[in-house]
């Protein structure tokens, strides 16, 4: 949720209305809406303090009427200004957050990092090379369940088991802590969090309650935090959680999208950060560089593009995504998406930091995917495959998983 007085800044709000997602609505109005709503609140508050005043004496005729008038009209403006403000609320939710101040306003971002690994020409897919591996088995998801669903197998079952452990493990190494929730969520955690009310098409919900299959394990470990206040000694907080994750994403049907880059079901590994306002843009570098270390143990070619204006999530204000060469597509494909929300989801979720005056002020949430092992997978056989000698060559830590395909 954003603090509408920063859309009274003419610059905030040139930013701001660059956004694709911002609401139909004429946010102009909504701020000359609030404006009244608080003139009204005020006014209702000066009427209480007077009648409260009045009440506590014994008071003359005048102030009788005085009291009586007070009350009348007091009790007329109470279910009003509720009104106002749970419709103040209904709106604010269907607002993205703030762009940061120096987002890049090209519809292409900015690439700011290249690695230097060599870009390899396998012209056979992640999922020939899987399903020549008997490794993935898309059938078989969709039997069980439906198109876009997988089922990994043999040693590929295997295989995705130890990049979830080898990616929790690294990151408990750099001093991350570790939880196992629930995969389902409530419709407060996704309110929190900011997936809804948006993005509600996206999210598989259960029939006849509010529960919802978590879109990404960020729900879960931000919402751990909801309604807590911080000592600014106890910052940043660092936590991770790998768990499976659900959307709808209409584009997961497309044909365009090969094997199982895109899926309804996928499996991913989630870092977070608690942090303060005044650190987060510097504490998002670092946990970029976090994912970078750990992406290039796999010695994977990949590129760091922040996106532009256009293209950051609901609830982000900066956004980093870091994107995988894929040689048989002769592209590079999103693998990772690093954001920092500000305040955004501190708003909603009433999560502050406390100094050591006793002041307080929301503090700033960074979430990062570190990493998407489904789309890990893929980017290993795609670029550790020798197509000449039909052998997968992995780095040292995974030689376990070497093989040469039978002809």
């Amino acid at each position: 949720m954003i603090d509408l007085k920063l859309l009274k800044n003419s610059d905030f709000l040139k930013l701001w209305l660059q956004r694709k997602d911002r609401p139909k609505f004429d946010v102009t109005k909504l701020l000359e809406f609030e404006k009244s709503h608080n003139q009204v609140l005020q006014k209702f508050e000066q009427l209480l303090a007077r009648h409260n005043q009045n009440s506590k004496s014994e008071p003359d005729q005048k102030k009788q009427q005085q009291i009586i008038q007070d009350k009348q009209i007091i009790a007329e403006l109470k279910p009003l200004i509720s009104q106002n403000q749970k419709f103040l609320n209904q709106q604010k939710l269907f607002l993205p957050n703030i762009p940061h101040a120096e987002i890049p306003l090209s519809p292409a971002g900015k690439i700011i990092y290249t690695s230097k690994h060599d870009l390899q020409k396998t012209t056979t897919n992640h999922l020939e090379i899987g399903q020549k591996l008997d490794w993935i088995n898309l059938a078989a998801g969709t039997l069980l369940t439906a198109p876009k669903f997988v089922t990994y197998q043999n040693k590929g079952a295997s295989l995705i088991r130890f990049l979830q452990n080898f990616c929790l493990d690294f990151h408990l190494k750099n001093n991350y802590q570790e939880f196992m929730p629930p995969h389902l969520v409530n419709e407060k955690a996704l309110i929190g969090t900011g997936q809804l009310p948006k993005l509600k098409e996206d999210c598989y919900q259960l029939q006849n309650n509010d529960l919802f299959l978590s879109p990404t394990a960020e729900v879960q470990l931000v919402n751990l935090f909801a309604n807590r206040t911080f000592l600014e000694s106890e910052l940043p907080k660092k936590v991770t959680a790998f768990t499976e994750c659900y959307r709808r994403e209409a584009g997961a049907t497309s044909t365009k999208i090969p094997g199982i880059l895109r899926l309804h079901q996928f499996k991913k590994v989630e870092i977070v950060w608690i942090t303060r306002s005044e650190n987060s843009m510097a504490d998002l570098e670092k946990l970029l560089q976090n994912i970078q270390v750990l992406l290039n143990l796999f010695v994977l070619p990949y590129r760091v593009i922040e996106l532009s204006v256009h293209d950051i999530s609901f609830a982000a204000a900066k956004t980093y995504d870091i994107e995988v060469w894929f040689p048989a597509q002769q592209a590079y494909v999103e693998i990772a998406s690093i954001s920092n929300t500000t305040d955004f989801q501190a708003r909603r979720l009433r999560i502050k930091t406390e100094n050591s005056k006793h002041q307080k002020k929301y503090v700033h949430t960074l979430n990062g995917s570190a990493l998407p092992l489904d789309r890990l997978l893929a980017a290993i056989l795609e670029n550790h495959f020798d197509e000449k000698n039909q052998t997968l060559n992995l780095p040292s830590f995974l030689s376990e998983f070497n093989v040469k395909i039978n002809q």
